[in-house]
Order: C-alpha cells, then structure tokens, then sequence
C-alpha cells in the first residue's frame, strides 16, 4: 500500500512539472530566482547548503518579504536569511496573501557575499492537483487503516484464560453530585467504530 502511495505523489509531481512548463499566470504562478538583500545574519550561512530549502513571510500592508532558513524559526537571528529584493516583492507578496499560496523556495547557490534563491509560486491549477493527490493519498491511507480494522473485528474470540480482566474506573469530580446513580459502559457494534475510525 505505501508503494501505491508514493507512486500516487510521485506522479502528481510528473504532472505539476509539465503543467509547470506551461506559461501560466493565473493566481501567481511563475519562478524567480535572484540574489538575497540584506544577507545581514552571517551566522546562518554556515548552517545552510544549496538544495536548502525556505520559508517566505509577509503580511499584509508590509512591504518586505522574509526569507527565513527552514527548521530555525521565524524570530530574529534564529533563522533569518535575509529579504527578497524590492522589484520581487509585490508580485510575490500578493501569491502569499492569495487564496492559493503554495510555492517552493530553495537556495541554488552560494558564496561569500551573496546567497541566490530561486522562489516557485504554484499556480490554482497545480495546487488543485496537488491537493487531489494529496486527498486521495489520505484516502487511500484511511482505507488500508479501515481494512486492517476491519480484519481485526472479524477474528474469532477466544477466551484466555490467563488474560487479565479488563477493569473500569469511573472518578466522579464534583463528590456533591447527588443525582449519580449508575454508569453504563455501552460496547457497540463493530460498524460504529468502522464509520470513521479516527473518531473514536
């Protein structure tokens, strides 16, 4: 079933990509690549290797885009690489705020003075295919989990006679609680617990 899966994502991947050779423009799509301004954290850049991938932060009514290492957190020194340049920063910050802000940023080179970056923004069409693939792989996932269970269920009990007996303690939390008489503990049928299993 985890071979299913990965083939599952593997060709979704497949799809973006020739999706992604495409020209499209609607809700951000496109690529970028450029030089990080403001590379003023020295100390992260040992930490950091081409491949690396990155988190890009904004908000609204901000005119600067944080790049920030993957994996070192948002607050100041911590994970901070630097900004994306001025003449990027609205086009990008407007995939951000969308509707549709998935995108891939990763660092494609670096050397002693600079650290360039090439920034992928998704379009709605390769995130529509992307969060398919990543449904139906939930899907499939849960299924297998439902199988296994129901598998479980339909075995046959047989009694052990060393097992321990099972024991129920209920703690009542208010002692003042006049009105408790009895507790039932109800086990229901197997279909119940199959509806949806991460329910129960």
């Amino acid at each position: 079933m985890a071979v299913i899966i990965f083939l599952l994502i593997a060709a979704v991947i497949i799809v973006i990509k020739i999706v992604s050779d495409k020209p499209i423009t609607l809700w951000g799509g496109g690529e970028y690549t450029f030089n990080v301004t403001r590379l003023r954290y020295a100390q992260v850049l040992p930490l950091i290797k081409v491949g690396d991938r990155l988190k890009l932060w904004t908000k609204p009514n901000y005119s600067r885009i944080i790049i920030n290492v993957r994996g070192y957190g948002f607050i100041l020194e911590e994970g901070q690489l630097g900004l994306v340049p001025h003449e990027y920063v609205s086009v990008i910050q407007r995939h951000l705020l969308s509707d549709y802000p998935l995108y891939d940023a990763e660092i494609v080179n670096i050397s002693e003075k600079s650290c360039t970056v090439k920034v992928k923004l998704l379009s709605r069409k390769e995130q529509d295919i992307l969060n398919a693939g990543v449904k139906l792989a939930h899907e499939l996932s849960e299924r297998e989990e439902r199988v296994k269970l129901t598998a479980l269920f339909e075995k046959p009990y047989h009694a052990n006679l060393k097992a321990k007996p099972l024991m129920v303690i209920f703690t009542l939390l208010k002692k003042d609680f006049k009105d408790f008489q009895n507790v039932k503990l109800i086990v229901m049928p197997k279909e119940f617990y199959l509806k949806n299993i991460y329910d129960h």
